[in-house]
């Protein structure tokens, strides 16, 4: 077995990047604790842990934030952009503080921790990043979309949501039906139209609809959003609600082209309850 089995065949696979000897001494003496059978592929900065998670597609990664060459807050974020990784959890172990990274750790698949870190936390916090799937079951990796690797984040799907991808595409189906309406607000709020208390309460709602299904890009300009709205910021308002229409469009199309390229492996019955459900939004989905 090599470590270029594709991942989910063969063992599991860790990549461990941190400058000091010692940490990765100990993080992969607990990772081959957790994990029998493990193989481990160690890095001693950013670049090179880059490389190898490109290379090997490990089901974790561990990273430090402190690294030389490359800051570790950035590696995450170039990981998290990669449609061909960006799945893959990452667990964050840094004695840098933590509000640094500007990445939203449930919603990204990155999970947090702070040196020094108990070994019994340790080793809970990988079994937890590993126990989450990758790829929603029922479905061979080949027709998952590229277009909706780049726009969402399929691990943050399965945390928020589980791994069944019936209950998945019930949500993504919803998602879409309630678009048209969402993107009207996104317009109210641009040109000023609706009362400030008004605005935040229906954008905070988008927000956390995004955040469950994934949605970075939109997740990202709605949460500035927000700030903009409880700045009382006319210009960042009007800027940012125009870049969460674009998003909004964006993960609408991408949700379709999914749904399109799953459709073989779907049973009719999902999909007509789907079809059903985006023609009328008012019905709850337990009722279609």
């Amino acid at each position: 077995m090599t470590m270029d089995t594709p991942a989910g065949q063969g063992p599991k696979r860790v990549v461990i990047f941190d400058d000091d000897p010692v940490c990765r001494a100990l993080h992969r003496a607990v990772v081959e604790e957790c994990v029998p059978g493990v193989v481990v592929v160690e890095a001693d900065e950013g670049i090179r842990g880059m490389a190898a998670v490109m290379k090997h597609t490990p089901d974790l990664v561990l990273a430090d934030l402190a690294l030389p060459n490359i800051d570790g807050r950035r590696v995450v974020r170039e990981l998290k952009a990669m449609p061909k990784v960006c799945h893959i959890p990452i667990l964050v172990i840094s004695s840098v503080r933590l509000g640094a990274i500007d990445v939203h750790p449930m919603q990204q698949g990155v999970f947090l921790v702070t040196k020094p870190v108990a070994r019994d936390d340790l080793k809970s916090m990988i079994m937890q990043c590993l126990s989450v799937k990758r790829v929603v079951p029922g479905f061979e990796p080949s027709i998952l979309r590229g277009e909706f690797y780049c726009v969402f984040d399929q691990q943050a799907m399965a945390f928020a949501l589980g791994t069944d991808w019936r209950c998945q595409l019930e949500v993504l189906g919803l998602f879409v039906a309630l678009a048209d309406e969402r993107l009207r607000v996104l317009d109210q709020v641009r040109l000023m139209r609706l009362p400030h208390f008004e605005s935040r309460t229906e954008v905070h709602g988008m927000l956390g609809s995004a955040r469950v299904v994934g949605a970075n890009r939109l997740s990202y300009r709605l949460a500035a959003l927000v700030r903009a709205i409880e700045e009382d910021d006319l210009m960042l308002i009007e800027l940012y609600a125009l870049e969460a229409k674009d998003a909004l469009e964006a993960a609408v199309s991408a949700v379709r082209g999914h749904m399109d390229s799953i459709s073989r492996e779907a049973s009719v019955e999902i999909l007509d309850r789907i079809r059903a459900r985006q023609d009328d939004p008012g019905k709850r989905i337990g009722e279609v």
